[in-house]
This record gives C-alpha cells, sequence and structure tokens, in this order.
C-alpha cells in the first residue's frame, strides 16, 4: 500500500474487539479550506479484504471525478448555489435605527 492510499483495518465493536468479516476504509483528501476540517471517507465493509479494496478504489474514484450534478435536472443558481449561508443574511435581521 503506497501512502496516500488510504487505510483498510478491521472493524471494532464498541468493546474494542474485531468483528469477524468486516473492514473500516478510511481515506483522506486533505483539509477543507473554509472549515479547516480533514476531509475523510470512512465506509464499513462487510465481507472479505479484497471487497473492501474495491471500495476504496471506487471512493478514490468519485472524488476524482468531482462533483456530479445533472444539468437537465438542474439550473445555472442551483449548480452555483454555496454551502454555507452568507453572513449577510443576518445582517438583514437587525433594526433600523
Amino acid at each position: 500500500m503506497a501512502k496516500d492510499d488510504g487505510s483498510i483495518t478491521p472493524a471494532r465493536n464498541k468493546k474494542g474487539e474485531v468483528i469477524k468479516g468486516r473492514w473500516r476504509v478510511a481515506l483522506c483528501f486533505g483539509r477543507d479550506i473554509i472549515t479547516g476540517k480533514q476531509n475523510r471517507v470512512v465506509r464499513i465493509v462487510n465481507g472479505t479484504k479484497a471487497d473492501a479494496r474495491k471500495v476504496r478504489d471506487q471512493v478514490r474514484s468519485e472524488h476524482e471525478q468531482g462533483l456530479k450534478f445533472n444539468q437537465d435536472l438542474m439550473t445555472f443558481s442551483e449548480i452555483c448555489k454555496p454551502g454555507r449561508p452568507r453572513a449577510t443574511a443576518t445582517a438583514s435581521r437587525a433594526r433600523p435605527r
């Protein structure tokens, strides 16, 4: 496994015991510029370690392909809509003097 390839570890229950036939796949895609939090994707896979590798590769390829949207069903304003409310929205609640 290469660096930044993600990790595949046996899944554990709340007591810390390994669960047979379950794998935890974790991938980190750097930090979010706005929040500073890690962009981390974690999946639990039932099956073999080979199944977990397939899920890891699928998640990585989805991330590399970028955003997915259907142009026929979305308007330009919906595509460009920011994920967070603007700071000016709170200013509109202030009372005039």
